[in-house]
């Protein structure tokens, strides 16, 4: 397999973090990805997306952080 079919294989491994919510190996394939190919402007927009998810806490689909019971709740 070439570097461009071994980049492509990350991003959809990639693709599968996302749908499975892990975040920072999401974004660790996409920039594996764009190593071996810095071509593929979806590469990068893939893992600004999940870099937006992770900072921006009102867009659809954002982590939101799980407290325990006791955690006492701002607002």
């Amino acid at each position: 397999m070439g570097a461009k079919e071994e980049a492509v294989a990350l991003k959809d491994e990639g693709n599968k973090a996302i749908a499975n919510k892990e975040w920072g190996k999401a974004v660790e394939l996409y920039t594996n990805a764009i190593e071996l190919d810095g071509t593929q402007c979806v590469f990068y927009s893939n893992r600004a997306q999940v870099c937006l998810l992770l900072i921006v806490p009102h867009l659809p689909g954002h982590p939101q952080p799980q407290y325990p019971a006791s955690y006492p709740s701002v607002g």
